[in-house]
């Protein structure tokens, strides 16, 4: 981990993103203090992890409190339309303080209704569809490991999708 960070660095990166809890769900913060020693002076993301954590208030006041520029969260549900409460509440306690970035099941569906819900000003989404393989001979009944189970299909960013939610985001005042 500490080598990739000093190779992001050497590539020029501009961030990090990375999440650390201790077994009991709640924030390594010791671990998590030596990655953003190391990581200095880009600016730190702390990743999904936190959805796992006990207690998504004092988890994010930990966050806070290390130094992290954002947290990355689908509010500790499935997507974030599901945790939009969540979400919302953790920007209001954020103050500014800290970007709550919603992530999970965005999309150019579903970004105006979180929007409205958590008041937040940075989204992660794919903006991605499947894209179906080249290969005309298919082994059946076999995964190579990919999660879909497919292996005949991968998902490819889609050029609309991302300038339709570009477009809503800028009428949304976040683009």
């Amino acid at each position: 981990m500490k080598s990739d960070i000093f190779s992001a660095k050497a590539k020029g990166a501009d961030g990090i993103v990375i999440g650390m809890l201790n077994t009991d769900g709640t924030i390594d913060t010791c671990r998590m203090k030596e990655i953003m020693d190391l990581a200095r002076p880009l600016p730190v993301t702390f990743h999904r992890a936190f959805d796992l954590t006990r207690d998504p208030d004092k988890a994010s006041e930990d966050i806070i409190k290390l130094g992290c520029k954002r947290i990355l969260t689908s509010g500790q549900a499935q997507n974030a339309l599901l945790g939009a409460d969540l979400i919302a509440r953790l920007v209001k306690i954020a103050d500014n303080r800290i970007s709550i970035m919603p992530g999970g099941g965005i999309n150019a569906g579903n970004l105006q209704h979180i929007f409205d819900i958590t008041g937040a000003t940075e989204y992660h989404l794919s903006a991605t569809t499947l894209v179906g393989s080249r290969m005309i001979f298919r082994k059946e009944g076999i995964s190579m490991g990919n999660g879909s189970g497919n292996e005949y299909e991968m998902a490819q960013t889609d050029q609309n999708l991302v300038s339709e939610i570009c477009q809503i985001a800028s009428k949304l005042g976040i683009g």
